[in-house]
């Protein structure tokens, strides 16, 4: 960066300027942080990356950009295991849920040792204008 300033100085908890602006759904700040080279697997103190925010945060366009454009791992775990599929299923970020279960991520969570979602889309839905499923049903059951 032409005024020194380092993409991966970490803030508060380890978040690096990528994990902010992932959180906070500002596209243009991901994109151009990603051109200078700003790590998208970088990790705060609990392991978790910035699709690990977007996801717990509901960001979907985040979320679309990282993994589509950008290539962040979508199994990517944090210090407990969880994925980002499982950060929003935490926070009950229902649209990110979709968002990820539809580029891809995997659906067992905490290492696939004790809980699996299980997620039923609506086929009706799939022309939904954000390009995600609208109703989509989350349900625990054992492994």
């Amino acid at each position: 960066m032409a005024s020194g300033a380092d993409l991966e100085e970490p803030g508060e908890r380890g978040a690096t300027p990528l994990h902010v602006a992932a959180a906070n759904a500002k596209l243009e700040v991901l994109q151009v942080l990603a051109e200078l080279g700003a790590n998208k697997e970088a990790m705060m103190d609990d392991h978790s990356t910035p699709l690990h925010l977007a996801a717990r945060y509901g960001e979907v366009e985040a979320i679309r950009l990282l993994v589509v454009e950008l290539g962040a791992n979508k199994e990517a775990m944090m210090d407990d295991g969880a994925t980002p599929l499982r950060q929003a299923i935490r926070y009950g970020q229902v649209e990110a849920m979709a968002a990820l279960v539809h580029l891809g991520a995997e659906m067992a969570v905490n290492g696939g040792t004790q809980e699996r979602p299980s997620l039923q889309v609506s086929p009706e839905n799939d022309s939904c204008a954000a390009g995600f499923p609208e109703q989509v049903y989350l349900d625990y059951r054992s492994c």
